[in-house]
């Protein structure tokens, strides 16, 4: 079961992704979405996190760009503060927001990870591998006018024969562009 999980979450993602844009109850008055929905826009901004397996901070940077009401893009990049090995992980994942007021998101991708595997126990060189994504995270509501949006997500990555690696990650986005009235 454990090494099917991820080819599970990333087949639940697709399902997802199937799933129609907007929905009847989810619209207010003469068809317009309800002020619950609010139109996404584009956001870029900084993270913190830390990396479990490597027992390290982290600071990055992301980008969310909407494809639609509920499903967004991710560029990210982070770099994990881990003594002398190089490491650092560059990633590109969907994620499709749920809930009532698109608090929580989901979702799963590819990534790039430069670090000092251990496999079977002993530390391999520096490499760079290319594994897939799974998180999950919450943040703040779209409808609230604020200037910043806080996020927080917890990530799996995994490559190959490496086991997956944990990590806690937390943010603000600068939302780019207008809002709807």
């Amino acid at each position: 079961m454990r090494n099917g999980l991820p080819q599970i979450a990333l087949g639940a993602v697709m399902v997802l992704a199937l799933l129609p844009a907007d929905v009847e109850g989810q619209r207010g008055q003469r068809g317009r979405p309800s002020r619950f929905i609010a139109r996404a826009v584009p956001e870029v901004g900084v993270r913190g996190g830390y990396d479990f397996d490597a027992e390290a901070v982290s600071v990055g940077a992301q980008a969310r760009l909407p494809l639609g009401a509920f499903v967004e893009l991710l560029p990210s990049g982070d770099y994990i503060f881990a003594g002398e090995v190089t490491t650092w992980h560059a990633n590109l994942d969907v994620a499709f927001r749920m809930g009532f007021r698109q608090v929580l998101y989901a979702g799963a991708g590819g990534g790039l990870a430069r670090r000092q595997f251990e496999i079977s126990g002993d530390p391999a060189e520096e490499e760079t591998r290319l594994g897939i994504n799974l998180f999950i995270g919450a943040s703040t509501p779209r409808f609230l006018r604020t200037p910043v949006r806080l996020y927080v997500e917890v990530r799996w990555f995994r490559a190959s024969d490496f086991d997956a690696v944990f990590g806690l990650v937390a943010g603000l986005n600068l939302p780019l562009g207008g809002r709807e009235p």
